[in-house]
């Protein structure tokens, strides 16, 4: 764990490293193209920040700011300003075209980022079968960094994650999750999908068959709706359901006798009152 933690580290500050320098470089280089590489850097960093964050729904922010997240929103940006170094070198879209300056710096920038973008995912050869099936390509380096960010990334919030749900749910019963919060959390979000309610209740009925004991299936089955839904949603269905478990009644308070109590409220008046009979 710590030496993944000292590679990605190591591999942050190499990527910024290497930004610096085709930063430096393109100031000397194309001192009058720096805003285009500046676009083209920006949009490798949103295309990229918006495949990574619909990897994780319940929470995409935390994964694009952790360190495996930095260092594949620098690359896919380092990717689109070469791919616009090797437009504006070899001239690819030199020509008599008729456009005015502006138009051929957005026609490049356009061409970079998108260009740039689509040709990192694309594969020229696939080997194998539906089942085991191996794509040659550029995809394939960023496959192997989007495998390597899943696994850091998981590691990073299966910790968060154990502490949210444990926390969240500790004082609410099995039946309770079941019958109120979970039906609960999916009608006050809007946007779920048919087949993402069919495959969720699908886990939790499968979790409910199972042999584990109540505590063991009431937080899988809340892992389930956290990862659905988030942490802020399932703990505010959690608070305003009101669903703490309350101790017994004998353990707050002893049971009073209704006599004794009434006795003891004439014994009271008596000795408030002297005169009264």
């Amino acid at each position: 764990m710590k030496l993944s933690h000292w590679m990605f580290g190591f591999g942050s500050l190499a990527v910024m490293a290497i930004t610096l320098i085709v930063g430096v470089s393109i100031f000397f280089l194309f001192p009058d193209r720096i805003f285009d590489y500046a676009v083209v850097w920006s949009a490798g960093l949103l295309f990229s920040a918006i495949e990574l964050g619909s990897r994780y729904k319940d929470d995409p922010w935390s994964v694009i700011a952790s360190s495996p997240g930095f260092i594949y929103l620098l690359t896919n940006g380092l990717v689109c300003c070469f791919g616009l170094y090797i437009i504006l070198v070899f001239g690819l879209t030199e020509g008599k075209t008729g456009l005015s300056d502006i138009a051929v710096r957005t026609r490049d920038v356009l061409y970079a980022s998108l260009g740039s973008f689509f040709v990192m995912r694309s594969s020229f050869l696939k080997l194998g079968n539906d089942n085991s099936q191996l794509d040659l390509g550029l995809n394939l380096v960023l496959k192997k960094l989007l495998e390597m960010i899943d696994r850091q990334v998981d590691r990073v919030r299966a910790s968060r994650r154990s502490e949210d749900i444990t926390a969240i749910l500790d004082k609410v019963s099995y039946e309770d999750f079941n019958k109120k919060v979970y039906p609960f959390c999916i009608q006050i979000m809007q946007n779920i999908t048919l087949e993402e309610r069919n495959q969720l209740l699908y886990e939790l009925k499968t979790i409910e068959a199972s042999d584990d004991s109540e505590a063991t299936k009431k937080y899988a089955a809340g892992l389930q709706v956290y990862n659905l839904v988030g942490r802020s949603v399932l703990k505010s269905a959690v608070d305003n359901l009101r669903l703490e478990e309350l101790p017994p009644p004998d353990a707050t308070e002893p049971s009073i006798d209704p006599v004794a109590r009434m006795n003891r409220m004439i014994t009271e008046l008596l000795k408030k009152h002297p005169g009264a009979k």
